[in-house]
């Protein structure tokens, strides 16, 4: 079967209803919607908000952020079942079960 494809985004939004802190640390996030056949799925990437504060980020979380999240998702394409929900953190990029 043919891998996902994005569709439609980044969708800016602010996690937790619009909190300007968010549940858990997280402060800003994008929405993608990828899409596999007749099969589509959001995708969320969570900016932690420590990262704001870091100078010492991975190259993987560095490409995260200035892609707004774009380059997270790409990395997930090609799976079958691809998580909903990505966190970036200054290690990198972590799944996170919704």
């Amino acid at each position: 079967m043919a891998g996902w494809q994005i569709i439609s985004g980044p969708r800016e939004y602010k996690p937790g209803g619009g909190s300007v802190q968010g549940p858990v640390g997280r402060d800003l996030a994008w929405a993608y919607v990828i899409e596999r056949g007749n099969e589509r799925l959001t995708v969320r990437v969570e900016r932690a908000s420590a990262l704001a504060e870091s100078e010492a980020l991975s190259e993987v979380a560095r490409s995260a952020v200035a892609t707004r999240g774009r380059s997270a998702v790409e990395a997930i394409l090609k799976r079958d079942r691809p998580p909903r929900r990505l966190i970036v953190t200054t290690d990198g990029v972590a799944e996170h079960a919704v």
